[in-house]
């Protein structure tokens, strides 16, 4: 018979994903905000070179998510990446996007292949993304 502990317990988080398009959003997205505080994990999505440098840089995020099935409007500088390993974010690649789209795939192996050689994939974790229950992959598939 097995038993289940609270150290062996799954747990369930609530996360909460801001899509940065605007530098004046950034004084918004504090440590001390309410509204974060909610939440267990915060993750941002920039969209442009200087909000992704300054989300590396200075805010205090979980996670730094980009939409892989779409060419970049920037590019992914290891340095900058480098900035945001060193303070402990995590780097974020969704594969649903590549599934819903066959041209998003060539977009998608381009940019991951940035990233994981820029990370030498320390800091980085696979998420589905999933808007449909089809989306949805298993460990071994998503690997794949």
């Amino acid at each position: 018979p097995t038993t289940t502990t609270a150290s062996s317990a799954c747990k369930q988080y609530s996360r909460i994903t801001v899509v940065l398009d605007e530098t004046s959003r950034l004084n918004d997205l504090n440590p001390t905000n309410a509204l974060l505080l909610k939440y267990d994990i915060f993750a941002v999505r920039p969209t442009t070179e200087k909000l992704f440098q300054q989300t590396c840089s200075i805010l205090e995020a979980d996670l730094i998510s980009f939409d892989f099935s779409e060419r970049l409007p920037f590019k992914l500088k290891l340095q900058t990446l480098r900035q945001a390993l060193d303070r402990g974010c995590f780097f974020e690649i969704t594969y649903a996007g590549c599934l819903r789209d066959a041209s998003a795939r060539r977009h998608y192996m381009s940019n991951i292949m940035t990233l994981l050689k820029a990370t030498k994939g320390r800091n980085v974790i696979l998420t589905s993304d999933a808007r449909t229950a089809l989306e949805q992959r298993g460990p071994h598939d998503a690997i794949n």
